[in-house]
C-alpha cells in the first residue's frame, strides 16, 4: 500500500512538502485519501486485494479503465450493487449504532465528495470543538473575577506548574496587581506571579496593563509572570513584553487560553469518546514454519 502512495506521489507531482500535510488526528492527508480510495474501489469490486498490502486490478476495472472515464469518483462507483451496499452499511450500521440517529449518520458520512470520512470525522470534531472554546470562553467572560482567577491558577497546576510546590488565588482588595501565585518549590525560591484580566472580544489589551504589571513583578522581586486575558493583546504590547527585562514575560489571549483549557481537561469534562478499529494486519499473516 505504501508503494502505491509513493508511485502516485510521483505521478501526482505531490511534493514532499505537500506530503507532509497533516489532518487533526494525525495522519497524513494525502496517505489517507490513498487508502480511502482504495477502499471504494475494492468496494466497488474495481481492485482487489490478493494478499496484505497488494492492490491488484480486476476484469471489472480493466472495463472500467477502458472506458478511459474522465474521473472516478462516488458517482461512477454507484453503477455497482456491491458499492452500493458498502455505503448503506456505512450509513445505516455502524454509525447508527453509536448516535442512534441514522439521518445525521448520513449527513456525516455524505459530507463533501472530495473528503474521505476520517476527514470529515476530524472536520466535525474540529466544527465541535471550535463552539466549545467559543462557548468556554463566553462563561469566563461572564463569571466572577474571582472564579476566572481560579481558574487560571487550575490550569497552571493541571499544565504541571508548581507540581513541587503549589498554587493559590490571592486577586482582590490589596492583592497589589497579583491575581495568582505558583511555587514551584517546597521552599517558594522559584515563584510564578499571574494576572487574569476579563475584556470583551474588542478591548485590547494594551502597553499600560503589561507595564503595571511588570511593575507589580518588580515590587514583589519576581522575574517570572503570565499575563492572561479573555480578549486579545496589541501588537504594541506583545512587542513590549519580548523586551521585558530581567522579567520573562508570558501572554495568553482568549484563544491560546481555551486551547489550554480543553487539552488540559479544565472547567470541561468528555462528553461522549468514539472508538475507531481497524483491521490487525498480522492477524492474518500466514503463520512461519
Amino acid at each position: 500500500m505504501q508503494s502505491a502512495v509513493t508511485v502516485l506521489a510521483e505521478q501526482l507531482q505531490i511534493t514532499a512538502e505537500d506530503r507532509q500535510i497533516l489532518l487533526p488526528g494525525g495522519t497524513p492527508v494525502f496517505s489517507s485519501r490513498v487508502q480511502w480510495a482504495a477502499t471504494y474501489l475494492v468496494q466497488a469490486g474495481l481492485l482487489s486485494r490478493p494478499r496484505r498490502g497488494v492492490l491488484q486490478i480486476t476484469e471489472r476495472g480493466e472495463v472500467v479503465l477502458a472506458e478511459n472515464p474522465p474521473k472516478i469518483d462516488n458517482q461512477l462507483l454507484s453503477r455497482f450493487t456491491e458499492f452500493n451496499a458498502f455505503r448503506k452499511r456505512s450509513r445505516t450500521g455502524s454509525v447508527q449504532g453509536l448516535s442512534g440517529n441514522s439521518s445525521s449518520a448520513s449527513l456525516i458520512l455524505e459530507g463533501t465528495p472530495t473528503q474521505t470520512p476520517v476527514e470529515r470525522i476530524d472536520a466535525a470534531y474540529e466544527e465541535l470543538s471550535a463552539a466549545l472554546r467559543t462557548d468556554l470562553l463566553d462563561r469566563i467572560r461572564c463569571s466572577t473575577p474571582a472564579l476566572f482567577e481560579r481558574l487560571i491558577v487550575d490550569l497552571m497546576l493541571a499544565m504541571g506548574y508548581g507540581a513541587g510546590g503549589g498554587g493559590q488565588q490571592v486577586g482582590g482588595p490589596g492583592d497589589e496587581g497579583v491575581d495568582g501565585i505558583i511555587t514551584e518549590d517546597r521552599l517558594g525560591l522559584d515563584v510564578v506571579y499571574l494576572q487574569a484580566k476579563r475584556y470583551g472580544a474588542e478591548h485590547a489589551v494594551g502597553i499600560r496593563d503589561i507595564q503595571a504589571f511588570i511593575g507589580a513583578l518588580v515590587g514583589h522581586g519576581a522575574v517570572k509572570g503570565v499575563f492572561v486575558t479573555t480578549s486579545y493583546f496589541s501588537a504594541q504590547a506583545r512587542e513590549f513584553a519580548k523586551r521585558a527585562t530581567p522579567q520573562r514575560l508570558i501572554l495568553l489571549d482568549g484563544e491560546q487560553l481555551t486551547l489550554l483549557l480543553v487539552k488540559h481537561g479544565v472547567a470541561v469534562h468528555t462528553s461522549r469518546t468514539i472508538e475507531l478499529k481497524r483491521i490487525d494486519e498480522n492477524y492474518f499473516e500466514p503463520a512461519e514454519g
